[in-house]
């Protein structure tokens, strides 16, 4: 029987489920107990990779759906910013890139001589004047990414 609100059908759902919890949990056991050599032969058979790649994709797709929505985005922005308010070492970089904004590059790649691409790059945050001038690739090896040249 549909109720007409869904407040009071949830309510009585949850009731119905409280009051035949007890029922509910007694039947599984014993239709396990009943049937437990076919179970375990059709949990052999089945290809449990291919079914890890089916979810796994449809989980892919729909956290790159909720990740494009208004919400994901809206969510994404308020965890991000409480965790760079609060974080002492993000205010750190904060501050020593923005004073390395203002500081020149040196002509070259300091490893390996390139004059494209070139960045600054910190070995320590707390002395924002004392930089290294990398390139892109350099800056990446340095930091242990595995990057290619940019396209």
């Amino acid at each position: 029987m549909p109720y007409k609100y869904p407040e009071v059908a949830k309510v009585k759902r949850r009731e119905y489920y409280l009051k035949n919890r007890e029922k509910r949990l007694l039947w599984q056991k014993q239709y396990y107990e009943e049937r437990r050599e076919e179970i375990s032969a059709k949990r052999k058979t089945r290809d449990y990779k291919e079914l890890y790649q089916r979810r796994r994709e449809k989980i892919l797709k729909n956290r790159e759906r909720y990740g494009k929505s208004e919400k994901g985005k809206s969510t994404r922005r308020k965890h991000c910013n409480e965790r760079y308010r609060i974080d002492p070492e993000y205010l750190l970089k904060k501050k020593a890139r923005d004073i390395a904004r203002r500081l020149p590059l040196k002509d070259n790649c300091e490893n390996c001589g390139t004059k494209e691409e070139l960045k600054h790059h910190h070995p320590d945050y707390s002395k924002p004047r004392e930089y290294q001038t990398l390139c892109y690739d350099c800056h990446g090896k340095v930091h242990g990414f595995r990057r290619g040249p940019r396209q």
